[in-house]
């Protein structure tokens, strides 16, 4: 694809100018994150525009025109570069932006002077999307940089995992809820440097291929999992051609159908295996992993005897210590092992079970691991304000950053 698309292309039909569109978003939300991040700009409302800079206002229709495409794009980039563009060409937008970024006209001129956003997300969502980020920051952070540096289709399954433990995205009455991966999706296929990760949204044409897969109302990971083994099938060479495929003429063979899923955490379903995480996590699903799970559980009801308790069906932490510090309690989650892997595993599971609990703003949250972790873990778990607990002996040591 070149970098340079005539804007008079996308008055004319066609799945490949749209595909072309999509892959040209995603040069420009990388681009955007990049800057972002460099500045340490990221918020709740520069993370936002990223998602605005996915959106359309109007239909699919190809007739767009540059009042309906600047109603989203323009008030994202004036959030985006601390600018207020009112009354500018698209060129003079584009200068500024070189001047911010230091990058040269050949980059920042196709970005912003062409077409470029492909989701028509539902106006009811765009406003009360932001107040959801805020509430979800850290982990919208997580997200981010997961899909800005996704290597292979395994991670991506992990990154749709955490997604999913997210709550649905209500209106501003809160009479209505919409999907996560709504919008999720979307900024993942523009993080994803491989424009591999799907768009995974409520058009009949996804759901009648996920039909086929019979994971329609399946989890986000199945679907996701689904979707990315059409790719390299059927001249869909990444996601943004995946996104053209139309169901009246999408035949999923039965071969696909019987081992599509990848592995993913605690999945009995491990049909690829070439990513490390998976590996890890997998060797750690043993009766010896088990076997120190089990002593690290025991040991903390000893030094905790008569303050603890443990999940329910419905929200199976590994223990809840009343009025562990002050009038606080402590929600902990047990590995076996200091794997980075299975580290990450954890704080997405505190995440979801302390979303669940009542008065969880006076629950802290904290991971107990079976040694002292090597540092790059320590700095993982500052990063997601997550404690730490380990055991020297019978001593618990508390290395707890949220004391």
């Amino acid at each position: 694809m070149a970098d340079s698309i005539s804007l008079d292309k996308y008055a004319q039909p066609g799945h490949q100018v749209w595909s072309d569109r999509q892959r040209l978003t995603n040069k420009l939300v990388r681009f955007c994150y990049e800057y972002l991040s460099q500045t340490k700009k990221l918020n709740a409302e520069t993370i936002h525009a990223l998602c605005k800079l996915t959106w359309i206002t109007g239909g699919f229709d190809h007739s767009d025109n540059l009042a309906r495409l600047t109603a989203t794009k323009i008030p994202a980039l004036e959030t985006t570069f601390t600018a207020n563009y009112s009354g500018w060409s698209l060129e003079e937008i584009a200068q500024d932006i070189q001047v911010k970024t230091g990058k040269s006209k050949s980059i920042v001129n196709p970005l912003i002077t062409n077409y470029t956003g492909f989701t028509n997300f539902r106006n009811a969502y765009r406003n009360s999307s932001l107040e959801w980020i805020k509430e979800n920051l850290r982990l919208m952070e997580t997200i981010l940089a997961d899909a800005y540096s996704l290597k292979t289709d395994n991670q991506g399954a992990v990154l749709a995992s955490k997604i999913e433990t997210l709550s649905s995205i209500p209106t501003p009455s809160g009479d209505n809820v919409m999907h996560t991966e709504y919008l999720l999706s979307p900024l993942c296929f523009c993080m994803d440097p491989r424009v591999r990760f799907p768009i995974i949204n409520g058009s009949g044409d996804v759901k009648a291929i996920l039909r086929q897969f019979h994971v329609l109302n399946a989890g986000l990971v199945d679907k996701y999992s689904a979707l990315t083994v059409l790719i390299g099938r059927m001249g869909v060479k990444d996601a943004a051609d995946l996104d053209q495929l139309r169901s009246w003429d999408t035949n999923v063979v039965t071969s696909l159908k019987k081992r599509f899923k990848l592995a993913i955490p605690g999945s009995k379903n491990l049909a690829l295996k070439d990513e490390e995480d998976y590996e890890i996590i997998q060797k750690n699903l043993t009766i010896k992993a088990k076997r120190i799970h089990n002593d690290l559980t025991n040991k903390l009801l000893k030094v905790f005897e008569g303050r603890i308790l443990e999940g329910s069906n419905s929200c199976k932490y590994d223990a809840l210590i009343e009025h562990y510090y002050h009038n606080k309690d402590l929600l902990i989650e047990v590995k076996s092992s200091t794997e980075i892997p299975d580290v990450r595993m954890a704080i997405g599971q505190l995440l979801d079970y302390h979303r669940q609990l009542e008065k969880r703003d006076n629950i802290l949250m904290a991971v107990l691991l079976p040694k002292e972790p090597s540092q790059s873990v320590k700095d993982l778990l500052k990063y997601a304000n997550t404690g730490l607990f380990w055991f020297s002996g019978d001593q618990l040591v508390d290395a707890s950053l949220s004391k």
